[in-house]
């Protein structure tokens, strides 16, 4: 946790989730706002979920996470550490996507939302997983 601000950290199933207006995805919302916590998404979790719901619905329902401030965040490669992000991009078989989302929970202390749990305890064991 930063600065006293808690949250999770989300992958592209959970993105999925919100993209195709799951009652999943309602849950972790709800959740979300009654804790006040705080849904952080990789602009690579971003753009693969776009790539795989390219229909103008899933992407309106996506509309949140770049308009509400107060409950999403988006963050960038350039937002850690080159050398970390390599060193995980590496261990995450070259799937950049998935060494921003495991360094970016490492470096918060927050877990993540998503259904690839053996690849995130390979590439950094002892991260904690909210299955998506």
């Amino acid at each position: 946790m930063i600065g006293g601000v808690g949250g999770w950290v989300l992958d592209v199933a959970a993105l999925l989730e919100f993209a195709d207006a799951t009652t999943y995805a309602e849950a972790v919302t709800r959740a979300a706002r009654r804790h006040s916590l705080t849904m952080l998404v990789p602009i690579g979790v971003l753009a693969e979920a776009y790539a795989a719901r390219p229909l103008a619905r899933h992407r309106k329902r996506l509309e949140p996470i770049r308009d509400e401030r107060d409950m999403w965040l988006l963050t960038l490669p350039g937002d850690v550490p080159a050398d970390e992000l390599a060193r995980y991009t590496a261990l995450a078989s070259g799937d950049q996507t998935a060494a921003h989302v495991a360094v970016t929970a490492l470096r918060r202390g927050w877990p993540v939302v998503t259904d690839r749990d053996q690849l995130f305890h390979r590439i950094a064991p002892g991260l904690q997983i909210i299955p998506a």
